[in-house]
């Protein structure tokens, strides 16, 4: 039976009692580096089979009804990276089915995406784009490929994402930019409901997940790993966007300081599910 005792971030061993059994699994919390990481699932509880055509249509999932809605967030985040590299070699970790790399195309990027279900590599090829199989923690690429790396909601699927991040500095050109979005520990429901949420429960994301951040335990291990955080959430003014012209300077600002009041008001709630950084490679 799989079993983790030390924190993801700082290594040091979190003993104890644990902080939320949920049978099978278990849970503890890292308290100084605010981060909760799994410590227990049985045997085969999580397989690659879990990822294929079930994941993406089945249950309250149907990933593919909000496609331009996906492709534009999509869009949104890409932006952000490129706002600090102009390279346009993009690697999309974990690229489902192929909704950044749709985005990217759009944007005149070079997109490759990762992923280790079949039914995404194959949607994707079916669009003409290059879909590799393959884990985040032992990339098959060769040194330095990319200027741009989108992970949306992968890193915490691994127990190890430090050694993730690793492989992604390792991947990745000088300059280059990460972009990343994983769960909210802070999430209003995962904080006071954590024995109804989702987050937690063996049938849902419980099954999946391994490791939820705070955005300190985030930013922490990106600089320890090399990349320097540029920004800590979606509130960024994009001057390369706002230079289009004076409707895109206007519609900027509008988008930034709504997005920005958003943020400041959903975050003293709790109410922010997702987390969003960009990172620039050392």
């Amino acid at each position: 039976m799989p079993q983790w005792s030390d924190c993801p971030v700082c290594d040091q061993t979190v003993s104890g009692p644990l902080w939320l059994e949920m049978p099978p699994l278990s849970w503890r919390k890292c308290q100084r580096c605010d981060l909760v990481f799994k410590a227990e699932e049985p045997d085969g509880f999580l397989t690659d089979e879990h990822y294929e055509d079930s994941y993406f249509t089945g249950g309250s999932r149907k990933y593919d009804r909000r496609r331009e809605h996906r492709i534009g967030k999509a869009a949104r985040q890409l932006s952000a990276g490129q706002e600090f590299t102009a390279g346009l070699r993009l690697l999309d970790i974990g690229c489902s089915l192929g909704y950044a790399l749709e985005a990217g195309r759009r944007r005149g990027l070079e997109p490759v995406g990762l992923d280790v279900s079949e039914t995404a590599r194959k949607a994707c090829a079916e669009q003409g784009f290059e879909a590799v199989d393959g884990r985040m923690d032992d990339l098959p690429f060769d040194r330095e490929r990319f200027d741009l790396v989108l992970m949306k909601h992968v890193l915490e699927h691994t127990p190890e994402p430090r050694a993730a991040l690793r492989e992604i500095h390792r991947v990745t050109a000088p300059g280059a930019c990460l972009m990343i979005a994983v769960p909210n520990l802070h999430y209003v429901k995962g904080r006071f409901a954590v024995l109804k949420h989702r987050y937690y429960d063996p049938r849902h994301a419980g099954r999946e997940h391994y490791v939820y951040f705070s955005v300190s335990a985030l930013c922490r291990l990106l600089e320890e790993e090399g990349f320097t955080v540029r920004a800590r959430s979606k509130v960024m003014f994009r001057r390369k966007e706002a230079a289009r012209g004076f409707a895109a300077t206007l519609k900027e600002a509008a988008w930034f300081g709504l997005l920005g009041l958003w943020q400041t008001t959903a975050s003293f709630l709790g109410l922010r599910r997702e987390l969003f950084v960009v990172a620039q490679r050392s």
